[in-house]
This record gives structure tokens, C-alpha cells and sequence, in this order.
């Protein structure tokens, strides 16, 4: 995905409120921030992608604030919030006796719990609004048909993987995927970006007794950057018949590589900024499950 006008303005604020927390200094704030509009300008004129952007100005964050892991109170939080609400979902799931129903409600579930998300701007995570929408809310666009065919006709599915606190959600899922009888591979991130998932946080929330295996990106990239991924991930990318994409910056990448890539690929979202929102042609704020087949 391009670049917006807004994307740069989202930047800067997250960008700010990280290094405000973690330097606790006006002067050497002013001097990162000057560094990261510098960044963020480079990256305007090199026309490059949103999710690039993002993981350079990222990776300034970490190297000025020498913090490798500015999220991790955060993600703690919402792993340990996510896990009891989960606990609360999945009976619910399996109490829906017809299998395309729970198939499409188990796959609602996973979409909205992509509002635990503290890395875009004037989107908050609310636990009592995310409690109501996982119950009764509709998708503004819903492909889950169109996807249940290809789970039937897939035996490699990859799962990108996208903020924590969402894998407890994720794990009720795969188990409905593998139901079907395909192989499912979760895919974590291998360094940090903002509140994604590390393989530490996928083994704690017990990922790998439902998928057949985790394996990292091969960078700490926002979404994907293809030149900066693992030899091995690039194996299992090119043996899947499917790819399952969750969160906004595995959309905003993988939407610039559907030349290269060439598989059906079925993203889950919740659009939390207007250009997301447009580029989809959603409102803001809605759940997305948007089948991608290839054309």
C-alpha cells in the first residue's frame, strides 16, 4: 500500500509518544523526533511503502532509546487480557453446531481481536467494546465463503501473524483451520516492532500445540519487506496455498507484492485509520475479511 498524507501525520505522533515515554527528555526528544522527520521525508521521496516507513522510524526508536522491546508492558497486558476473554469465546464457538457458521464466526472472532493495537494514531483498545463486538458484530466486508473453499482445497496455509494479545484468538482459529486437514505454519516476527508477536510470546500462549510449526519472518520488519526475509520463510511462502494475513501493516505489505508473490491470500483486519479504510473502500473502525484470489 502507497503512502498517504495521513500516514505521515500517524507517524509522527506514534513515533513521538514512544520516544516522550522512553527518553523522559524535552532536548533529546527534539533531537530524535528532527531524526525521524528526516527519516519519514527520505521515505516520502523515495516513494516508499507505509509498512518500510514504519519499520526504519521503528528501528530508530529502539537504536536512540536503546530499548529493544518499548512494548513490553503492553504486551504482557494484553496477552494476560486476551487469554481470559478467549477462555470466554471459544465455548461459544463450539456451541454453533453448523460447521460454515462457526467456521465464519471463529473467523469474525480473529478479525476483531485486530483491535488490540496500540500503534495507530486515535485508535485506543477498548476491552468492554471489543467484549460486545466479538459477540454480535458483522463484518463490513465478509469473504468467509469464498475462503472456506480454499481452506477445503489447501494443504499448506501460512498464518502471519500480527500483534499480540491477538494470538489467543489466532489459536482458536487454527484449530478450526486444521479441522479441514490442511497444514498450518505460524509466522511470527524475529525482532521487535511496536506490540507483534516473538515467538517467546507465541509458545506462552501455547500456538505451538495447534499449529504444525512457528517460524519467524527473519526480521523485526512491520508486515513483511520480501528482501529481508529468511531463506526458510521464503521456502514456506512459496509452498503455501493459501496465506492468511492479519493486521494492517501485513495488508499494507503484502498489497505491494501481489505480482510477485502470486498466492490467494485472505486478509484480516480491522480498519483503524481512513486510508486503510478507503483503500478497501470500508468505513472506519469496520472488521474486513477480504479474500484475495489470484487473478
Amino acid at each position: 500500500m502507497k503512502l498517504e498524507p495521513e500516514c505521515i501525520i500517524c507517524q509522527i505522533k506514534v513515533r513521538t509518544k514512544e520516544l516522550s515515554t522512553l527518553l523522559k527528555d524535552k532536548e533529546k526528544t527534539l533531537k530524535a523526533q528532527s531524526n525521524i522527520l528526516k527519516q519519514l521525508i527520505d521515505g516520502i521521496e523515495k516513494n516508499l511503502p507505509i509498512n518500510q516507513i514504519a519499520t526504519y522510524a521503528f528501528r530508530y526508536v529502539k537504536k536512540v532509546t536503546n530499548c529493544e522491546d518499548p512494548y513490553k508492558e503492553y504486551k504482557e497486558k494484553t496477552n494476560s487480557i486476551a487469554e481470559k476473554l478467549s477462555a470466554k469465546i471459544e465455548p461459544e464457538l463450539e456451541k454453533l453446531k453448523d460447521p460454515i457458521e462457526r467456521f465464519r464466526r471463529t473467523c469474525i472472532v480473529a478479525t476483531l481481536s485486530n483491535t488490540i493495537d496500540p500503534g495507530v494514531a486515535g485508535h485506543a483498545f477498548k476491552e468492554k467494546e471489543l467484549i460486545e463486538r466479538l459477540l454480535h458484530e458483522e463484518p463490513y466486508i465478509d469473504d468467509t465463503e469464498k475462503l472456506l473453499q480454499q481452506v477445503k482445497n489447501s494443504k499448506n496455509i501460512l498464518y502471519l501473524a500480527d500483534n499480540s494479545g491477538e494470538i489467543f484468538f489466532d489459536k482458536i482459529l487454527i484449530k478450526e483451520l486444521k479441522g479441514y486437514g490442511t497444514k498450518v505454519t505460524f509466522v511470527v516476527k524475529s525482532g521487535t516492532f511496536q506490540n507483534d508477536v516473538m515467538l517467546e510470546d507465541a509458545l506462552k500462549a501455547g500456538i505451538d500445540k495447534v499449529a504444525d510449526e512457528i517460524i519467524t519472518t527473519g526480521s523485526d520488519a512491520a508486515g513483511i519487506i520480501l528482501e529481508e526475509c529468511s531463506k526458510e520463510f521464503l521456502e514456506k511462502l512459496e509452498k503455501a496455498d493459501l496465506i492468511i494475513a492479519k493486521g494492517l501493516a501485513n495488508y499494507e505489505a503484502l498489497t505491494e507484492y501481489t505480482n510477485i508473490i502470486k498466492k490467494p491470500i485472505a486478509y484480516f483486519l480491522v480498519a483503524k485509520c481512513e486510508p486503510i479504510a478507503r483503500s478497501l473502500g470500508a468505513k472506519g473502525g469496520a472488521s474486513i475479511i477480504k479474500f484475495a484470489g489470484i487473478n
